[in-house]
C-alpha cells in the first residue's frame, strides 16, 4: 500500500497542473521501522520518566513497545476491556483473557517521559520528510475549511 505523494517536476514545468504520483514508501516498511525504533535502546532512554531511570528494564508482559503500541491504538471503550482485547490481538486468540490488569497499565504509563510521543512525531516525520514532494525546498501544507454536503441515497 503506497500512500505519500510526490509531484513529478516535468509536469510543473509543463503548467500549472502538477501530476502527482504515490510515492514508493509502503506503509508496511513505515511500520516495520517504527517497531524497530521501539526496541532500541535509545528509544528507551527518551521514552523513561527522569525521575525513574530504571523503568522498563526487566522483561514484563507491560514492556515499553507495548505500551507505546497500546496506547497509539484508538481507545474506544473502557481501559481493562481494551487491554484485553489487544492482548487477546497479541495472542492470536478469539477468547479473551486478563493478562494485564487496568492498575498495571496506569503504573507503567506512570513510568513515561511526558515527551515520548512528542519525540516519537519527530521520529515518524524525519521517517518520511525524504518522501515528501517539496516545492522549492519547502514542504507545501495546505489546508481550507470547506464544507462537503454529500446527498442521502438509500441506494
Amino acid at each position: 500500500m503506497r500512500w505519500l505523494f510526490s509531484a513529478s517536476r516535468a509536469a510543473a514545468n509543463r503548467g500549472s497542473l502538477l501530476d502527482l504520483r504515490l510515492a514508493l514508501m509502503p506503509l508496511t516498511d513505515l511500520f516495520a521501522s517504527l517497531t524497530e525504533y521501539l526496541h532500541t535502546k535509545v528509544f528507551h532512554d527518551l521514552a523513561r520518566h527522569p525521575e525513574r531511570p530504571s523503568a522498563f528494564t526487566r522483561q514484563r508482559k507491560l514492556t515499553l513497545p507495548t505500551l507505546i503500541a497500546f496506547m497509539l491504538g484508538n481507545l474506544r471503550m473502557g481501559v481493562q476491556a481494551e487491554l484485553d482485547q489487544f492482548f487477546a490481538a497479541l495472542a492470536r486468540q478469539n477468547i479473551l483473557r486478563r493478562c494485564v490488569s487496568e492498575q498495571a497499565f496506569a503504573q507503567a504509563r506512570s513510568k513515561l517521559s511526558g515527551d515520548v510521543f512528542a519525540h516519537l512525531n519527530d521520529w515518524l516525520l524525519r521517517q518520511v520528510s525524504d518522501h515528501l514532494p517539496r516545492w522549492h525546498g519547502f514542504r507545501l501544507v495546505a489546508a481550507d475549511a470547506s464544507h462537503l454536503r454529500f446527498a442521502f441515497s438509500r441506494q
